[in-house]
């Protein structure tokens, strides 16, 4: 597989895009990291990566948290060791910001997601709110 970093993730919209190529049954690209400031999407790029783990084998409990009938705590709880690979995967951290998040810390960060893959990917789209329609208001029509 090809890791893929995805930089400004926001909650993981072109990671999962690369994450869904296959070759038959094979997975193409694979998210190693994911890089978001806003803890919001930071928390699904987190659960997306913690589902992504069971790949064919997704516990009962993942269905019981979606239908509401499980906490999300709870549902951490029971696969400890998922939850801590998702938040090695889903980094809250603000690029740009060289007094909290030096360069230096950046790049330890991307070669430990790498682990020394020659070959790799980097994404970052742009800003969804530019292209979302949601929350505004329809255009006056000029008289």
């Amino acid at each position: 597989m090809i890791p893929v970093i995805d930089i400004f993730a926001g909650p993981g919209g072109l990671g999962e895009g690369f994450n869904a190529l296959r070759a038959g049954r094979r997975q193409i690209f694979k998210t190693v990291l994911s890089i978001e400031k806003d803890k919001a999407a930071r928390e699904t790029l987190r659960l997306r990566s913690f589902f992504r783990q069971f790949e064919d084998r997704v516990p009962q409990a993942y269905y019981e948290f979606v239908r509401g009938a499980l906490s999300l705590e709870e549902l951490y709880l029971r696969y400890p060791d998922e939850v801590a690979k998702a938040d090695e995967e889903a980094w809250l951290a603000e690029l740009g910001n060289p007094e909290k998040y030096p360069t230096s810390k950046i790049d330890e960060r991307i070669d430990k997601a790498l682990r020394g893959a020659e070959n790799w990917v980097l994404v970052g789209g742009p800003p969804c709110q530019a292209y979302s329609v949601v929350g505004r208001h329809p255009l006056k029509p000029r008289r």
